[in-house]
């Protein structure tokens, strides 16, 4: 047959897909009963009819060929797969998985599922057409995307497997007959707008011992023996990915292949690498959005394409003509899934998309449950409890209909671990735009927040002097996001009190967490709004503001805001609110160097916090004048309150107050010229501040290893870690204190005696370049090279450390 269609083996081999060796084998008759799936590939190759098909599968399997149960490819009664025009990109895993699943004996149902957009018939067609060998009888490939009603799914498989119903049978009785010995791959695109037809495929499998079933659907169907696999977004670069490495990411990859089908001058260089990386991050890496937007590059550039995605779903169209309506336009294949939704599942949606960077159970249920009496549907009275969706049965529908996904469990405050759950961004933007087409948007942005309003209140407190303040800071972390979606409703709703309640109760999250410019823009506009608040509310939002600017060096609105809050507590009589703006004066007099009104209103701070039983609070203004002892040269009273505020932290428990301490300890340690001990408590000082992500600590704490390093003969390892210090202190905008800056000045003055300026230059700018961890592991390292270490960087010769 091979000589007749006037091939070579090697032609042949490349055709089938096959090793030369193996044609030769196979013709040597070296096999015996070789495998099916090679001889289907060597007759398509051939190009044989049936006839063809039929005597050389009787030539190497007579046993199975006697069967007339196994049709020729080409004479198949199932329909085949679809045609592709594309490559797939970026599947290679999920194939590999797949593939493996189905081959196992007891996988006969596999539901592929995921949000629309993301590929799920794109890699179910790879994966049958890589196992088209594998089953005797061949693939059938059935979309059922223009099927509502489940009742026709059967007809459906039926007519296109060439079964036709009879008087005395129905559809399933007709398949069940027809492919009762067969081994056969059924493949259903697009099952989930007839998920009540679940039962026709367990009927289906249970009836047909060599099928197997391939499922795709936005849905699982919830059948015993069901495998499910929820196929993933594309992979996507890491922000740290330098642009010549981007393209090896999927998302990438995909975006450049589908940008040169549509301008193939397009090429992807480092001038628009970013930008083509960030598009594919804010399309959340799903194929179906990335090839949209990628086919704009027709008329756009990545930088303008760019600009343009703040409105996806508008953006976001024409795709090919020849996909199905719901594919052509992002929006279109999300409202397919929205519409597939009962009532009340598009409520809790709608609901749901008012989250930002993904919720709790627990906030899901306060503003899901609050908004069950708004809900005219449910037609029961506004008390009773059937209006209200079981909340947790809604958000478990929104995650088998891949609506939702679940993300890792969380600390959801001390001792609570809660699971969290999120949206993909371009399906969280449908939920918002339908939510604001109704009548509820308002309350439920209200209730959304008003709960983040009370996480943050009862967090506040455990910001100070708290053993689980890491947990809390670490919660307020991963809520940030809804954080500043409520700050932003909350504002432009006109709500001053509610706003400034909330703005309020972050200044101490937005400091230590590096966001102090973030949280000086919420606060000014919060408090904008007016006076129209309770004094206590109004005066804590003005004193975080002040103490935020004051470690911006911005002392004049500092002092302004201080004043306005310290009027407002006296008159209201807030005792509370007066120990807290004492201690911003304290704090502002210090970094003014006026050391004496520091001690003066540090003092009357902490016994007014004291008096409060507030002792966490009462620690900082204790900082404040030890501190103020410190720089005024009083070092051994400086010691004692040092020593102090240690006990206070350990006794606390808490890690910020315990690294300050240590921080404190390394800088009076360096007045004194005891570089070794200044080294020793900055290295306990920078790792509990790396646990406890405090950035700006951090670039003191590294300022200080660097005048510590420098002062012992290192002036190279110590410039470069003194430049990555210097340069988070720029991206925080937050100076070091200049009595810091002065305490350190001998040590960081032999460094610089060290180096010619070149040097000097070139080390700054290396430490500059360095990323926060990197600066981190660095300034570890570099404190504890050894003596032989240290003497090398001197350009000293190794030998005896006492030469």
């Amino acid at each position: 047959m091979r000589t007749a269609a006037a091939f070579s083996q090697e032609e042949l081999a490349e055709r089938a897909g096959l090793s030369v060796r193996a044609v030769s084998d196979l013709e040597r008759g070296a096999h015996q009963a070789p495998r099916l799936a090679t001889m289907r590939l060597i007759a398509d190759a051939l190009r044989l009819e049936a006839a063809g098909r039929a005597s050389l599968i009787a030539a190497a399997r007579p046993a199975e060929a006697a069967s007339p149960l196994i049709p020729a490819s080409g004479s198949s009664p199932f329909p085949g797969l679809p045609a592709t025009w594309t490559r797939l990109i970026g599947r290679e895993v999920e194939i590999a998985e797949l593939c493996r699943l189905l081959a196992e004996q007891d996988v006969r149902l596999l539901t592929l599922t995921g949000p629309g957009g993301v590929g799920k018939t794109r890699l179910a067609l790879q994966v049958a057409a890589d196992l088209r060998g594998d089953f005797v009888h061949g693939l059938a490939w059935i979309p059922l995307g223009a099927i509502r009603d489940a009742t026709f799914v059967a007809s459906t498989v039926a007519h296109a497997l060439g079964v036709r119903e009879s008087h005395d049978r129905s559809f399933l009785q007709g398949l069940a007959a027809a492919l009762r010995d067969r081994r056969l791959l059924l493949i259903l695109d697009n099952f989930e707008q007839v998920l009540e037809a679940a039962p026709f495929v367990a009927e289906l499998l249970a009836a047909c011992r060599g099928l197997k079933v391939l499922v795709t659907s936005r849905a699982v169907l919830r059948l015993s023996g069901e495998h499910h696999y929820p196929v993933p977004p594309l992979a996507l670069p890491d922000p740290t990915t330098p642009p010549s490495r981007l393209a090896e990411t999927a998302a990438v990859h995909l975006f450049v292949e589908r940008a040169r089908e549509a301008n193939p001058a397009f090429v992807l260089t480092r001038y628009n690498a970013e930008s083509v990386a960030t598009i594919c991050r804010r399309l959340d890496g799903l194929p179906l959005a990335i090839e949209l937007a990628a086919a704009r590059l027709r008329l756009l550039t990545p930088d303008s394409l760019l600009a343009r995605l703040q409105r996806r779903q508008v953006l976001l169209t024409g795709g090919p003509r020849d996909a199905p309506t719901r594919q052509q336009t992002l929006h279109a294949t999300i409202a397919w899934s929205y519409d597939l939704l009962a009532p009340a599942e598009q409520r809790l949606y709608r609901h749901m998309s008012v989250f930002v960077g993904g919720f709790t159970f627990e906030a899901a249920a306060a503003v899901d449950q609050a908004m069950g009496v708004l809900d005219p549907s449910s037609g029961s009275s506004g008390g009773d409890q059937n209006r209200e969706i079981d909340t947790l049965g809604g958000i478990t529908s929104l995650i088998d209909q891949s609506l939702l996904q679940r993300l890792a469990p969380v600390i959801a405050g001390p001792g609570v671990v809660e699971p969290r759950f999120t949206m993909l961004e371009t399906i969280r933007e449908f939920g918002v735009q339908a939510l604001e087409a109704t009548a509820e948007a308002a309350d439920v942005r209200g209730q959304h927040a008003a709960w983040y309003a009370a996480l943050a209140e009862r967090a506040e407190p455990a910001l100070f002097g708290s053993p689980d303040q890491l947990q809390w800071m670490d919660l307020l972390t991963a809520e940030n996001g809804n954080l500043r979606e409520a700050l932003s409703w909350l504002i432009d709703a006109g709500e001053a009190g509610k706003s400034q309640q909330l703005a309020g109760a972050l200044p101490r999250f937005w400091f230590v967490r590096g966001l102090s410019s973030e949280g000086r823009t919420w606060l000014e506009r919060s408090l904008a709004l007016g006076a129209h608040s309770e004094p206590a509310i109004r005066a804590r939002a003005l004193t975080g503001l002040a103490i935020l600017a004051s470690f911006q060096h911005d002392f004049q609105r500092a002092a302004t805001a201080l004043d306005d809050a310290m009027t407002i507590a006296k008159i209201a009589n807030l005792a509370a609110g007066m120990a807290y703006a004492r201690f911003g004066q304290a704090l502002l007099a210090l970094q003014q160097g006026d050391l004496e009104a520091a001690i003066a209103l540090g003092t009357a701070s902490q016994a007014e916090f004291e008096a409060l039983g507030e002792w966490g609070r009462a620690s900082m203004p204790q900082l404040i004048m030890a501190r103020a002892a410190h720089y005024s040269g009083d070092l051994a009273t400086a010691e004692t309150l040092y020593a102090a505020f240690l006990e206070v932290a350990l006794r606390l428990e808490d890690l910020y107050v315990l690294a300050h301490a240590r921080q404190n300890l390394s800088l009076l340690a360096q007045s004194r010229g005891d570089y070794a001990q200044a080294l020793a408590h900055a290295v306990e000082a920078l790792a509990l501040y790396r646990r406890c992500a405090e950035p700006w600590s951090v670039a003191t704490c590294l300022s200080g290893m660097a005048a510590a390093i420098g002062a012992r003969g290192q002036a190279e390892p110590a410039a470069r870690i003194y430049g990555a210090a210097e340069n988070l202190r720029v991206t925080l905008g937050m100076p070091m204190f200049d009595a810091d800056r002065a305490v350190m000045a001998p040590a960081l003055a032999t460094i610089r005696a060290g180096l010619n300026d070149a040097e000097f230059a070139a080390a700054m700018a290396a430490g500059a370049a360095l990323s926060f961890d990197e600066a981190v592991e660095m300034a570890l390292s570099v404190s504890t090279s050894t003596d032989a270490e240290i003497a090398a960087t001197r350009g000293e010769p190794r030998g005896d450390a006492s030469t």
